[in-house]
């Protein structure tokens, strides 16, 4: 998953998922997520934010969705969830 690879080279393994679905296709991504102001933690899976997976668009898929779910974690806490989908022109 992406979230399990260090930021160094995220942006090109996005770009290469990208590559992916053929032309009217879909990518969905559900992934933990994060604020911007949040930080990133210490260990995978690191939550990634929505200009993160912005990669998606700058690699040519279009946005169809956006969820944001807040789910219960096993501390008791709450997480958030990003369910995405793009598609790809």
């Amino acid at each position: 998953t992406l979230q399990s690879l260090p930021a160094e080279i995220r942006s090109e393994a996005m770009d290469v998922i990208a590559l992916l679905p053929k032309a009217g296709g879909t990518l969905l991504v559900n992934c933990f997520g994060r604020q911007e102001t949040e930080p990133a933690g210490s260990s995978s899976p690191w939550p990634l934010t929505l200009s993160e997976l912005g990669r998606f668009q700058e690699s040519g898929l279009v946005q169809v969705s956006v969820e944001e779910l807040k789910i219960k974690s096993r501390d008791g806490g709450k997480k958030t969830r990003f369910r995405i989908e793009y598609q790809k022109p």
